[in-house]
């Protein structure tokens, strides 16, 4: 018989509780945030059981852990509408007992489910009835989190004004508290509602600050984020140049991090500023790198693009072998996808007649 340390794991968690309730419930919730982290879904499932089976488990503060533990874990499994009927039954504990600090916790971890599952309108209120309650507590965290949680949803939405609004007090709170690594974080929020408002120097200045404190902190993914950012913002100012310099910073950096999806964003995006200023061999090495990641990681809909975008790059260079492979792999994903749009766009790609020469497109 194989012997498993997670049965060990449950029963020592059993013990304890059953010794003495008030003090088991820590490490029961650190052991399961653990094995939630590792994918051990079986030994969550187990400390569940466990927990529910608890005597007397109609305790409240087994109760509102029970519930709020397994949203959890039915969250990270994407069954959403589990998930919310959970933290709901929590909340309806804790709103009875009026424990307005659990409340704002679970409002926040709410609002997060029903954004994750796309219920925006729902995960507006949980974040707006949670803001309200963190600063009736003076829980400046809280608040700062909640609001710029609020600022992505506006954004999302398109009401950027909203956002700046959202983000600049998130930011202003963060300043307050010198968590600087968080004053980043908003401070790049802004900068991208600034960049999709076209306000362009503004968004520069407010990722340059970014980037700095991710620097001084150490934060790689901060950096690689901000970074690729600023290559963006380059490109559409087109100085090509620079967001070339800076999306080849953001491979490093993503390789550096071994984040395979962003490695094939950054390669496509560096592709980009390479087709622009006619390197069209360096373009098409960056999209090839980039088709392998996407294949690797099994991101379909990423391989569709990027073979997308090397169909209108061999126009661009006049090589018909390459179109062809290209226009021939791309239209089977979109048939696979019943994407209309691409195979409109595939077809439109595709040279006219058998002894057509392939005419060049700008881009």
């Amino acid at each position: 018989m194989i012997y498993d340390p997670s049965h060990f794991l449950v029963e020592h968690l059993r013990l304890e509780i059953g010794t003495n309730p008030a003090r088991g419930l820590q490490p029961w919730s650190e052991a399961f945030d653990m094995c939630l982290g590792g994918w051990q879904i079986d030994t969550c499932w187990s400390l569940l059981e466990m927990l529910r089976s608890h005597q007397p488990s109609d305790t409240l503060a087994v109760r509102i852990l029970g519930y709020a533990a397994r949203g959890t874990l039915l969250a990270q499994l994407a069954r959403w509408d589990e998930a919310e009927f959970a933290y709901r039954k929590a909340l309806d504990i804790v709103s009875m007992e009026d424990q307005l600090g659990d409340q704002a916790g679970l409002l926040l971890n709410l609002g997060s489910i029903c954004y994750l599952a796309g219920r925006q309108e729902a995960a507006k209120d949980a974040y707006t009835d949670a803001v309200e309650i963190f600063r009736k507590l003076g829980n400046s965290t809280g608040q700062a989190q909640c609001l710029n949680n609020l600022g992505i949803l506006a954004a999302k939405g398109g009401q950027f004004e909203t956002a700046t609004h959202h983000y600049e007090a998130a930011l202003e709170i963060y300043r307050s508290l010198g968590d600087q690594v968080e004053v980043a974080m908003a401070l790049t929020n802004l900068a991208t509602v600034w960049h999709k408002q076209g306000e362009l120097e503004t968004a520069q200045l407010a990722y340059r600050e970014a980037l700095s404190i991710y620097e001084e902190h150490g934060s790689l993914h901060g950096q690689a984020q901000v970074t690729g950012n600023l290559g963006i913002l380059a490109l559409d100012q087109d100085d090509y140049e620079t967001a070339i310099t800076c999306f080849q910073r953001d491979l490093t950096l993503s390789t550096n991090l071994g984040d395979v999806q962003s490695q094939a964003e950054t390669l496509n995006n560096l592709a980009i500023a390479y087709r622009r200023i006619e390197r069209l061999e360096d373009a098409e090495a960056c999209y090839r790198r980039s088709l392998i990641l996407k294949s690797e990681i099994k991101d379909k809909h990423g391989e569709l693009t990027i073979l997308i975008n090397l169909c209108r790059l061999y126009i661009a260079m006049g090589n018909p072998g390459n179109l062809g492979a290209c226009l021939e792999d791309a239209t089977a994903l979109a048939h696979y996808f019943g994407d209309e749009d691409s195979l409109i766009t595939l077809e439109s790609l595709k040279p006219t007649g058998k002894s057509a020469h392939i005419q060049k497109q700008s881009w």
